[in-house]
């Protein structure tokens, strides 16, 4: 694997493939089991600026050969490719549309290339020939973000290290992976042993307020909703809808909830579940009332622009960590969600944000895993659920991720959506993300699909894409949460729910896909069950748990 380094000294572009009087280079390769473990450090002589650091080796592949690549953050699309298929980019869209919208920032195309044939993901991946796999796997994502390409036109492998601006006058790791060869089994848990453990959490079953009523909720709609619970989970989330404007997490909309959010917690605890809240600590939004008062606060480019986080709501923008009066607010928000009202758990979104700002003495992974450290800190004894972000900064600091994309009412979201960014609401690629990175579940930490609907109104899910939706999540995820209200589920929901719950203690799963088709196999109560998958059409052609039920 041949390695280029790309640098700026004073005004002089330079590239060099070993050391020089600027820069010392350092590779070591070990055996691994199944593999090896190659690593690349560089030591300046003198400050310089990095460009790119970057490997290449020839890709050997056929028709036959499928890519997956993780995406970049939670909602990015994971899934397996095919040598046919094409990962799309944004050039598609006319700019008015990418700037009016703002959808360069929710997922990678800051970062990463595109192009035909061209596939790309981030901190780990596989090329799988049948039941042959070659995963490579980034130990280094709390220095910098693994870029892995796949250059079919060019039959090329090339890694990048996320490092591009980054001033450097000390030592460091440019490159730390694993690369290894084998079964499914062999290569996935070689890898997740080396990264950074969660350790044991509760599986949840629960509520949250979202998919259902989204940011229209009241008082009575939620108590309502509690009530038809009857204890039987144990987590109610409240979601987006109770402040008054995103940033404001303390000023709570009394049109919503009269009597503030202290009568609603008391009333889950009193049901014996665990109380949730959410936030996007890392965000304010254009009519809150912190960027009316602190203007100051929001990051800015290198022109001196905001930095706009998306389109949400009235447009936010991101907030800048490194202002220590930034960090006291949102300390002050979650110290009062926690310690005042007593909620004990934070589902906390839109953090890639925090990986906006380009900072010359911090690449994007070390912003990222420092503001998680941060939040960690500001609530040491909650669980925390982070959502939105790039999943390698949360290893081991967040107890549960999403690991999806929003899911729509609609199987595959209306028309137009397909055609925007890979960050987009979908329930078909919600369900691909939950099998393909199922293997980070009770690992690095306990993975979230997202909620599964069974209710009749206000969504056009099918029974059968319902269904799907509700056996995959519970397969392949720790955490079950619904937004119905379950009184009103039908007897037939009820009881699918109910089989559903037992998928959680499934084992020795497994998965092969041929085409759209993915059929999935474990073990239950020590009988071997099989599934198949239409990923197109989203529903279970095949599933012996119910017929022998």
């Amino acid at each position: 694997m041949t390695f280029t380094l790309t640098y700026v000294i004073g005004n002089e572009k330079l590239t060099t493939q070993e050391s020089n009087h600027h820069v010392t280079i350092t590779r070591t390769t070990s055996s691994w089991q199944h593999g090896q473990r190659l690593t690349v450090t560089i030591k300046p002589e003198q400050s310089l600026t990095l460009v790119s650091a970057v490997m290449e080796e020839p890709l050997v592949f056929d028709n036959d050969t499928v890519f997956m690549l993780n995406g970049y953050q939670s909602w990015t699309e994971t899934r397996e490719f095919t040598t046919k298929d094409r990962m799309r980019g944004l050039d598609h869209l006319p700019r008015w549309l990418l700037h009016k919208y703002q959808l360069r920032q929710y997922g990678d195309l800051h970062i990463a290339k595109t192009g035909k044939r061209l596939f790309h993901g981030f901190t780990y991946g596989y090329i799988r020939n049948q039941k042959q796999f070659r995963l490579t796997g980034s130990l280094n994502d709390q220095e910098a973000f693994l870029v892995i390409y796949h250059d079919l036109a060019n039959s090329l492998t090339r890694l990048e290290s996320d490092v591009e601006g980054l001033v450097l006058d000390s030592s460091f790791t440019l490159f730390d992976v694993l690369f290894l060869e084998g079964t499914h089994d062999e290569v996935f848990d070689t890898y997740m042993r080396e990264l950074p453990q969660i350790g044991e959490r509760p599986v949840l079953i629960g509520y949250t307020s979202w998919y259902n009523y989204y940011q229209h909720i009241s008082e009575q709609i939620l108590l309502d909703d509690l009530d038809a619970l009857q204890g039987k989970y144990n987590l109610f989330q409240i979601d987006d809808g109770y402040q008054t404007y995103i940033g404001d997490w303390l000023d709570v909309n009394l049109d919503k909830l009269p009597n503030g959010l202290m009568p609603i917690k008391t009333r889950i605890e009193d049901k014996k579940m665990m109380p949730g809240i959410w936030l996007a600590p890392f965000v304010c939004e254009k009519k809150s009332r912190v960027y009316r008062e602190h203007p100051e606060w929001v990051a800015k480019d290198r022109q001196g622009r905001a930095i706009m986080g998306g389109s949400n709501w009235s447009g936010f923008m991101v907030l800048d960590l490194e202002l220590e009066a930034v960090r006291n607010h949102i300390k002050k928000a979650l110290h009062t969600m926690r310690h005042t009202y007593g909620f004990t758990f934070f589902k906390l979104d839109f953090l890639y944000a925090a990986a906006l700002p380009s900072r010359p003495h911090q690449t994007r992974a070390q912003a990222m895993h420092q503001a998680l450290l941060f939040i960690r800190e500001c609530l040491p004894d909650a669980y925390i659920l982070g959502c939105g972000m790039p999943l390698s900064s949360g290893f081991g600091l967040v107890d549960y991720c999403r690991i999806g994309p929003d899911i729509s009412l609609l199987f595959d979201d209306v028309w137009y959506m397909k055609w925007m960014h890979r960050e987009r609401i979908s329930t078909k690629q919600a369900i691909l993300n939950t099998i393909y990175r199922r293997e980070l579940d009770k690992r690095v930490f306990y993975n979230d699909p997202d909620v599964y609907l069974l209710r009749n109104h206000n969504i056009r899910l099918s029974t059968e894409q319902k269904e799907a939706l509700l056996v995959i999540n519970a397969l392949f995820g720790s955490v079950l949460l619904t937004s119905d209200n379950v009184s009103t589920l039908s007897l037939r929901s009820k009881t699918l729910f109910q089989t559903a719950k037992q998928l959680l203690k499934a084992t020795d799963k497994t998965v092969t896909q041929h085409g759209h088709m993915i059929e999935i196999s474990y073990v239950l109560e020590g009988r071997h069950e099989n599934l198949v998958y239409d990923s197109r059409r989203g529903v279970l052609t095949r599933w012996s748990h119910v017929r022998k039920d």
